[in-house]
């Protein structure tokens, strides 16, 4: 269980840290690391690139499904 919850717990705590290394650190709580995130230009081009791949995916895994039982009866 410990194998499976340090990473965890390493991975909810970093990006609240002030300086994201790779130790678990409880010192210091900001929101720094978010607004730069949200204040990268490139940012909001690429969530939107990876949202239409992703609904393009599953609207031709969906067709594909849909008629594949055809295809095997």
């Amino acid at each position: 269980v410990v194998f499976f919850a340090l990473p965890l717990l390493w991975l909810v705590l970093t990006p609240f840290t002030p300086n994201p290394t790779y130790r678990a650190s409880l010192s210091g709580f900001t929101l720094d690391n978010f607004v730069a995130l949200v204040d990268n230009p490139q940012v909001w081009p690429s969530i939107r690139n990876s949202l239409v791949l992703a609904g393009g995916s599953a609207l031709l895994v969906i067709a594909l499904a849909a008629l594949a039982p055809y295809a095997l009866s």
